[in-house]
């Protein structure tokens, strides 16, 4: 009986883990669009990023509050792991003439909301 207890309790262990780290997409970025994650209010994240295209791609942290915070660029073949903070976006943006791809994993118990914006002039450049 108390092999089957610790058995059971693995196993429900098991499909918590599963059930919190599961969403994956390659996402394709048009040429002066940029990619949104997490728009609105939502609790903390992690997201593994890469980029798998041909064209650098800028990150940058938006709060609710209007804080932008650029947290760098993502040249192709990189990757880097953003630890996203509660009620924070996450912008992707793509000033190539070309589509850029990239690949993002994301660890969570919510699924963030996800969109395109047209890149505007006065976006904050990752430096």
């Amino acid at each position: 009986m108390k092999n089957f207890l610790v058995l059971a309790a693995l196993a429900f262990s098991a499909t918590l883990v599963q059930s919190c780290a599961s969403y994956y997409s390659t996402t394709t970025i048009d040429p002066n669009k940029t990619f949104v994650l997490g728009e609105g209010e939502h609790p903390a994240y992690k997201a593994n990023v890469k980029n798998v295209g041909l064209f650098d791609v800028e990150v940058v942290a938006n709060s609710l509050n209007g804080v932008a915070t650029p947290l760098g660029t993502l040249k192709p073949g990189e990757s880097s792991e953003y630890s996203i903070n509660p009620n924070t976006a996450v912008a992707f943006k793509n000033s190539a003439f070309l589509a850029a791809t990239i690949k993002v994993d994301i660890y969570s118990m919510f699924f963030p909301s996800m969109g395109y914006k047209d890149n505007t002039p006065n976006q904050p450049q990752a430096k």
